[in-house]
């Protein structure tokens, strides 16, 4: 399995907040020199602690990155916590969401700071976005409105 890291207030300014960031790095990043794709999950505290999960039960990212490594298929895991109660307007595009703001966050100054930090591949055909609900909808959005910067 690979190294799991968390950064607890990566800036958020476009929506004046901060956010906890989880970090999951392939399990050869620190044996080779190559350059990873990238994931940037929503609602990342239900990716890799059962403790830290909605309902107690996490979504076995880690577990499931580690099985694909041993296939040869290794990516580079962001997992982006959510708004706690302000969730569903921070991922809602539409109307008063503040979804797009989220977006222009996330490509704007989140994924320029990975790219900076940790080799990755950073075109738009090695980056990917993911989520369920709300992270699903965002994720959509994201595919739909930023297709130069997700693929």
């Amino acid at each position: 399995m690979g190294d799991l890291y968390y950064t607890p207030a990566f800036p958020m300014p476009h929506l004046q907040d901060t956010r906890t960031i989880s970090l999951l790095l392939p399990p050869s990043y620190y044996t080779s020199n190559r350059r990873y794709p990238v994931l940037y999950m929503h609602d990342g505290q239900n990716l890799f602690d059962n403790a830290l999960a909605y309902a107690g039960v996490e979504w076995q990212v880690d577990e499931t990155m580690a099985r694909l490594a041993e296939e040869g298929i290794e990516v580079i895991v962001v997992g982006i916590d959510h708004a706690g109660e302000g969730r569903i307007g921070e991922y809602n595009p539409f109307g008063t969401g503040k979804g797009d703001l989220y977006l222009d966050w996330l490509f704007g100054m989140l994924k320029p700071s990975i790219d900076e930090t940790f080799r990755t591949l950073p075109q738009r055909e090695h980056t990917f976005v993911g989520g369920s609900s709300m992270g699903g909808l965002i994720s959509l959005h994201a595919l739909f409105t930023r297709p130069a910067l997700v693929g």
